[in-house]
């Protein structure tokens, strides 16, 4: 008698076990039919995960691979990177040489944008100046080949590296 209510105990752990397991797979996999959007955020151009939705109809889907944004750049070719209270933004970019970066400061602080490496004079040649308040633009071209680190000098935490081919 006792071995038979060890045995109805041991089957009723087993059966709500695995209808525990399967409610709880079934609840992280998303429904037939349906894709995770990807609305793209018109600011950054960044994309940012976020709910799902049928497929049906004119409804935008996520893509199964996904490129890193294009960096944008003026009307005259210059690439632009924006100073915002977050930092650099991109923090990093690639370019060619002969090819200009602009910039601009969007944050609340002042921004001096200076070389990580005061060593070589290539490098040294990126820092800018005087600093620039709100609305300030720094325009350089880059003539040589090489990687820039480069940082806000009032505020050092801020870095970002451009990379010249």
């Amino acid at each position: 008698m006792r071995n038979a209510i060890i045995l109805i105990i041991v089957t009723i752990l087993l059966v709500a076990g695995s209808l525990f397991v399967k409610n709880r797979m079934s609840s992280t996999n998303q429904p037939a039919g349906q894709q995770e959007i990807l609305p793209t955020n018109t600011t950054t151009g960044y994309i940012e995960p976020r709910g799902t939705a049928t497929t049906t109809g004119s409804q935008a889907v996520a893509p199964t691979t996904t490129t890193a944004p294009k960096p944008a750049m003026t009307k005259e070719g210059s690439y632009i990177i924006y100073y915002e209270n977050s930092g650099f933004k991109p923090s990093t970019l690639t370019i060619k040489v002969g090819k200009g970066v602009r910039f601009i400061n969007n944050s609340t602080r002042t921004m001096l944008v200076y070389s990580t490496n005061q060593k070589e004079a290539v490098y040294a040649s990126l820092n800018e100046s005087k600093s620039v308040g709100k609305g300030g633009i720094y325009n350089y071209v880059f003539t040589t080949p090489g990687t820039y680190g480069y940082y806000n000098f009032n505020n050092p935490r801020d870095i970002g590296v451009i990379i010249v081919k």
